[in-house]
């Protein structure tokens, strides 16, 4: 790797790269381990070379060494969904289950069709940390929206692909967001929080308008976990919606959550009670009359939708209307 003094990837770092690459698909992983190391002596910020180490580590079974190595490629880089998929396989590799499908998770929120991470999470689901047990009945409405249904809902490959990463789930939290623009509300400079979080990818759409600052609220330790991967930056917690939250914000958002809730009442409640004064929440739910999926408890109609916010929404200027057919919403302003 010397020549006249100077190490080769100060004279060819291109050269030197793909001969790491070269012993790698060889199968000679300690001689790309050197490589990639020698690389990153000369240039320390290459997340390529970082990311070839932490996966060379992972094929020679050092596994340790491998996540701290993808961590710093991530820390560099946050946008390459294969950092996050290959952590993935080093977490797994440790027996760090929930960490290892919060990162596949998030390479998929990144690149919805990566290969990779779809065939790693698929094998992730078949690990009996990840399978359900069996004791409940998956279709009682009441399990399906347990806390232990959805952390481990979250671990399989048909939940997160067409619940949280289509194509028509991001068309809906965007034409929430134009909504909210339509509406007057400005994003820009605000504190924004997201009731029933999720994941956080509502959130990291909010992102792109520039807020002052993001918080994430979910029961889900698992949905926390990969949100806040996800949304670098925003703060997020664990929150029982029904309790009260001692913070408010200038934008509450809370959408296809409440249909979930035995007690909607009470987590309305406690929703307007994060509104600073002059802010709004933002709550959307499907529309009652279209809706029939099994695992919701509450069903509205547009006509039916309207009572319950009013009747709970007294001191707040209330609008409530359709979006899109499926859904209906509702835009409650603080007054002054």
């Amino acid at each position: 790797m010397v020549k006249n003094g100077e190490s080769l990837c100060q004279i060819r770092p291109s050269q030197a790269f793909a001969e790491g690459l070269d012993h790698y698909h060889a199968g000679n992983f300690a001689e790309t381990i050197m490589v990639c190391r020698e690389v990153l002596r000369e240039y320390p910020g290459n997340t390529e070379a970082l990311h070839l180490l932490g996966r060379s580590l992972i094929a020679a079974g050092q596994y340790g060494s491998a996540v701290e190595t993808l961590k710093r490629a991530i820390a560099m880089d946050a946008g390459h969904p294969a950092y996050y998929s290959s952590l993935g396989v080093a977490l797994q590799r440790l027996n760090r289950w929930q960490e290892a499908a919060a990162h596949y998770q998030v390479a998929l929120a990144i690149k919805p069709d990566f290969a990779e991470a779809l065939d790693n999470l698929s094998l992730l689901a078949k690990e009996p940390c990840c399978r359900d047990s069996g004791a409940i009945d998956p279709a009682d409405s009441l399990y399906q929206n347990s806390r232990e249904r959805i952390d481990k809902g979250l671990c399989s490959t048909p939940f997160a692909i067409r619940q949280y990463y289509s194509d028509e789930r991001i068309r809906f939290y965007q034409t929430c967001l134009q909504l909210l623009q339509d509406s007057g509300i400005i994003l820009q400079g605000k504190h924004i929080a997201d009731v029933a979080c999720g994941m956080g990818y509502q959130l990291r759409l909010v992102m792109e308008y520039h807020p002052a600052g993001l918080t994430g609220l979910d029961f889900s330790r698992t949905a926390i976990e990969i949100a806040r991967l996800l949304c670098p930056g925003g703060r997020f917690h664990e929150f029982d919606i029904y309790q009260k939250y001692q913070e408010t914000f200038d934008v509450v958002i809370c959408t296809e959550a409440m249909e979930h809730l035995l007690y909607p009442s009470i987590a309305l409640k406690n929703i307007l009670s994060m509104i600073r004064p002059g802010g709004c929440a933002f709550l959307t739910v499907p529309n009652g009359r279209m809706d029939t999926f099994d695992g919701h408890i509450n069903f509205w109609s547009p006509e039916s939708w309207r009572i319950f916010i009013e009747e709970h929404c007294e001191g707040f200027d209330v609008r409530c209307g359709a979006l899109r057919k499926e859904n209906i919403y509702a835009l409650i302003r603080s007054r002054r």
